[in-house]
Protein backbone atom coordinates (compact mmCIF):
# COMPACT_ATOMS: atom_id res chain seq x y z
CA UNK A 1 0.00 0.00 0.00
CA UNK A 2 2.49 2.61 0.61
CA UNK A 3 4.15 3.77 -2.39
CA UNK A 4 5.33 7.20 -3.70
CA UNK A 5 1.52 8.84 -3.96
CA UNK A 6 -1.68 9.56 -2.32
CA UNK A 7 -3.93 6.98 -3.85
CA UNK A 8 -7.65 8.07 -4.99
CA UNK A 9 -10.28 5.94 -4.18
CA UNK A 10 -13.93 5.35 -5.10
CA UNK A 11 -15.27 6.78 -1.33
CA UNK A 12 -16.57 9.67 -1.01
CA UNK A 13 -15.32 11.98 1.94
CA UNK A 14 -16.86 11.35 5.17
CA UNK A 15 -17.33 9.97 8.83
CA UNK A 16 -16.97 6.71 9.23
CA UNK A 17 -19.45 4.62 10.63
CA UNK A 18 -19.58 4.19 14.64
CA UNK A 19 -19.85 0.98 14.56
CA UNK A 20 -17.36 -1.74 13.93
CA UNK A 21 -17.11 -2.89 9.71
CA UNK A 22 -15.62 -4.55 7.83
CA UNK A 23 -13.89 -2.67 4.50
CA UNK A 24 -16.48 0.23 5.99
CA UNK A 25 -17.48 2.75 2.70
CA UNK A 26 -17.13 6.57 3.28
CA UNK A 27 -20.39 8.81 2.65
CA UNK A 28 -23.08 7.86 -0.18
CA UNK A 29 -22.83 11.35 -1.62
CA UNK A 30 -20.00 14.37 -1.40
CA UNK A 31 -17.98 17.17 -2.37
CA UNK A 32 -14.42 15.10 -2.04
CA UNK A 33 -13.39 11.88 -2.88
CA UNK A 34 -11.36 10.01 -0.19
CA UNK A 35 -6.99 10.10 -1.04
CA UNK A 36 -4.96 7.45 1.26
CA UNK A 37 -1.48 6.17 2.30
CA UNK A 38 0.66 10.04 1.51
CA UNK A 39 3.84 10.04 -0.55
CA UNK A 40 7.28 10.38 -0.60
CA UNK A 41 6.92 13.93 -0.75
CA UNK A 42 5.07 14.45 2.65
CA UNK A 43 7.17 16.33 5.53
CA UNK A 44 4.94 14.46 8.29
CA UNK A 45 6.01 10.54 8.75
CA UNK A 46 2.64 9.85 10.20
CA UNK A 47 1.31 10.79 6.70
CA UNK A 48 3.35 7.41 4.70
CA UNK A 49 0.39 5.02 6.30
CA UNK A 50 -2.65 2.62 4.51
CA UNK A 51 -4.88 4.51 7.24
CA UNK A 52 -4.22 8.25 6.81
CA UNK A 53 -6.69 9.61 4.44
CA UNK A 54 -7.63 13.07 3.23
CA UNK A 55 -9.94 14.58 0.86
CA UNK A 56 -9.60 16.25 -2.26
CA UNK A 57 -12.56 17.39 -5.04
CA UNK A 58 -12.42 15.16 -8.10
CA UNK A 59 -11.59 17.80 -10.30
CA UNK A 60 -7.98 18.77 -8.60
CA UNK A 61 -4.81 17.94 -9.97
CA UNK A 62 -1.89 16.76 -8.00
CA UNK A 63 1.13 15.64 -9.37
CA UNK A 64 1.77 13.19 -5.55
CA UNK A 65 -1.96 11.66 -6.17
CA UNK A 66 -2.36 8.71 -7.95
CA UNK A 67 -4.71 5.78 -8.33
CA UNK A 68 -4.66 1.78 -8.33
CA UNK A 69 -6.31 -0.70 -10.53
CA UNK A 70 -8.27 -3.40 -9.01
CA UNK A 71 -10.76 -5.66 -9.33
CA UNK A 72 -13.25 -6.74 -6.76
CA UNK A 73 -15.16 -10.26 -7.27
Amino acid sequence: MAGNVWEWTEDWFGPYPTSAATNPRGAETGAGRVVRGGGWGDTDAGNVRAADRTVHAPSDRHMNVGFRCARGD
